[in-house]
């Protein structure tokens, strides 16, 4: 453990545009979903994994093979296998998934080029993330005039949000943390794989939900994310040697 950085206005300046990026990805997910099925919003999202190679490669120069550039393809496939079925189209709601996925893909690079210059440590960058996105939802929550002075939580609902709130800081203090050890594009296919095995989770231990075919599409995106295991396992490995020698 080590202390996080202070805020600085040097730094917050910098950061101003990741924080944007992060806010949007938010926001824009929740918008997509008032038009879009869930199912159209994880095979739309997929392609985000190709726009963020196109980034990474053309602004921090890094190098995918043509197995990689293959799998990436297929990993978009196997997500389109698995939704197929319940694709929904809306005009608005592809609008907010174009703006979603650029607004990852982008936020994805520029965490890992900001990891790279090490300008702050992990839980600097945890805080610079989160704390100055706050007043971004705030003025969303403003625009949107919505009144929270009626919102109300039983125990059980303020039990599952508070869970969720440290569940949600061990997730950005790992993923901050895993930027400096892994290419954008990798973690973002983890990140993307780790849908798909909730979504097998859900199937066998609390309700089935897939049909054959899209059983087959989430396996498909299993198997053909094997290459960027093999790469994360090098990088996890890493990870896990410097917090034990630090």
């Amino acid at each position: 453990m080590e202390p996080a950085d202070r805020l600085q206005w040097k730094k917050v300046k910098l950061w101003l545009p990741i924080t944007a990026a992060f806010a949007a990805t938010l926001l824009t997910s929740l918008q997509a979903l008032q038009f879009v099925t869930s199912s159209t919003l994880t095979v739309l999202r997929h392609s985000s994994i190709i726009l963020t190679a196109f980034i990474e490669y053309h602004i921090m120069h890094t190098q995918f093979d043509l197995a990689a550039v293959l799998c990436l393809l297929g990993i978009c496939l196997g997500a389109l296998v698995y939704g197929l079925a319940d694709l929904s189209f809306s005009i608005s709601g592809y609008v907010w998934l174009t703006m979603n996925v650029i607004a990852i893909s982008w936020y994805q690079v520029m965490m890992k080029n900001i990891a790279s210059q090490k300008l702050l440590n992990t839980l600097g960058m945890t805080l610079y993330n989160n704390v100055l996105s706050v007043p971004l939802f705030m003025l969303q929550t403003i625009i949107n005039k919505e009144d929270l002075r009626d919102a109300s939580l039983s125990s059980s609902a303020l039990g599952i949000l508070v869970a969720s709130a440290v569940c949600g800081t061990i997730l950005s203090i790992t993923a901050v943390a895993m930027n400096q050890y892994m290419t954008a594009t990798s973690l973002m296919v983890l990140n993307h794989v780790n849908k798909f095995c909730l979504i097998l989770l859900e199937h066998f231990l609390i309700e089935p939900t897939l049909t054959w075919i899209s059983f087959a599409g989430t396996l498909q995106v299993r198997l053909l994310c094997l290459d960027f295991y093999m790469e994360n396992l090098v990088c996890l490995r890493e990870f896990f040697q410097s917090c034990t020698l630090n």
